[in-house]
């Protein structure tokens, strides 16, 4: 049994049929885990997302402030929500928020965030405009791009 006082957070609790996010999936898959009998709190950036009313994989649910909005709004939003559940682990699930997250990262767990996600200059190497670079580097074919 993995500890039972972990609290994990997870964004991308939009779980809209025409465009979901992999959130409320993790969410399921750790709450339907024999091996994991933690607290699950979920991230959303609108109100309307389904999976912060599904009670049944989520402990709690916040709204978050979109990347747009910068990383102050961000960082100051999860510290008020980190003194009001001491979540041990973030699971960010969208690619949008992974540059802001990854420039937070030391911040994050200063405030006792840890999360596992590339650097920000590993994130620039898996960028789409790098494809052509990265395939030369791996040795391997790519189509020529315009």
């Amino acid at each position: 049994m993995i500890n039972d006082n972990i609290t994990v957070a997870i964004t991308g609790m939009n779980a809209r049929p025409d465009n979901p996010s992999p959130g409320l999936a993790i969410a399921r898959c750790l709450r339907e885990s024999p091996r994991y009998n933690g607290r699950i709190v979920g991230f959303g950036y609108d109100a309307l997302d389904p999976g912060l009313y599904l009670k049944e994989f989520c402990d709690s649910t916040y709204l978050l402030p979109y990347p747009s909005a910068g990383d102050d709004a961000l960082i100051t939003r999860l510290r008020t929500i980190q003194e009001l559940e001491q979540i041990d682990v973030l699971i960010p699930c969208l690619d949008a928020e992974l540059p802001c997250i990854s420039r937070l990262t030391p911040l994050l767990r200063d405030i006792g965030y840890n999360t596992f996600i590339p650097t920000s200059e590993q994130l620039q190497l898996r960028n789409k405009d790098r494809l052509t670079d990265i395939a030369k580097f791996a040795n391997i074919s790519c189509p020529e791009t315009a």
